[in-house]
């Protein structure tokens, strides 16, 4: 059979069972019957199709009776890196719609190039409780082997990131996803004392508030564009965020937030006016003292 030569509605399905095997590590019927209520044998139907289009893509656990991917693995369709993250954490897809008769000018920009064969060992990990192995591009530029037991992914801004138990390190830390250069999937299940409920930086909130930097010359812009819709005794806006501590300097970075070295020159006057204007003008925003 021809890939051509199926509907659009079947190869939905079909590219879902892919994306089931390639990043959850495994497939059962009632992944296809919950994600597009069809019936059981629709979806046996399904994953029969798929099988006569790459046999050797497929196998089936008689212990576990799921599908899982064969050791040569090599995926038909071509997947979106967005697509696939937003499916495996929220469990939802964006739709593109083809009706339009018309087009509006457009330009973005991706700040990550996310390889997901790279990482598809981490996202099968996550999905079935298993530690696994990483090699990981440091800050420092250097390749790092990390065993890990990954218990959460999170998205900050564009960037994605993982929240796992590193063996190497002894403690739980974050690592960026488009950093990782190859993963696999280990057999071990992740031991209690690894997991979410034991990250204590995981599981503590902190309270933010921000304000526009004093230094700038128009905080009224500053106000409007973050959304400072709180206002204090004194009559200063600021913004509210409780967020996980894990994140917090992840949170400065992304809210161009003032450093607080940078603050401790102003305040020791080591930065004359036009010098705080332009250090305002790349961090519009700062924590509210």
């Amino acid at each position: 059979m021809n890939l051509s030569e199926i509907k659009e509605q079947k190869k939905t399905r079909i590219e879902f069972i892919e994306l089931c095997l390639a990043f959850l590590g495994r497939l059962q019927r009632k992944h296809l019957t919950n994600r597009f209520g069809v019936k059981l044998v629709t979806a046996t139907d399904d994953i029969a199709t798929y099988k006569s289009l790459c046999p050797n893509n497929i196998r089936f656990n008689q212990k576990l009776k799921q599908y899982e991917p064969a050791k040569c693995f090599k995926p038909l369709f071509k997947y979106d890196p967005e697509q696939v993250l937003q499916l495996i954490t929220y469990g939802r897809q964006y739709e593109t719609c083809f009706h339009w008769s018309y087009t509006i000018p457009s330009q973005s920009y991706s700040k990550e190039l996310i390889n997901l064969l790279d990482v598809c060992g981490v996202t099968q990990a996550l999905s079935q409780g298993r530690l696994c192995e990483i090699d990981y591009l440091s800050s420092s530029n250097h390749s790092l082997n990390r065993r890990i037991a990954p218990h959460a992914i999170f998205q900050v801004g564009q960037s994605w990131y993982i929240r796992a138990y590193s063996f190497s390190d002894d403690e739980f830390r974050t690592f960026k996803l488009n950093r990782i250069l190859r993963s696999k999937l280990h057999r071990e299940i992740t031991s209690p004392r690894n997991r979410a409920d034991k990250d204590n930086d995981w599981n503590e909130n902190i309270s933010i508030n921000l304000i526009a930097n004093q230094h700038s010359k128009n905080p009224l812009s500053i106000e409007f564009d973050y959304g400072l819709d709180c206002i204090d005794e004194h009559g200063k806006k600021y913004k509210s965020f409780q967020i996980k501590k894990c994140m917090e300097l992840m949170f400065y970075k992304l809210y161009c937030v003032m450093p607080k070295e940078i603050c401790s020159l102003i305040s020791r006057g080591q930065c004359d006016r036009e010098m705080k204007a332009q250090i305002a003008l790349l961090f519009p925003l700062e924590i509210k003292k």
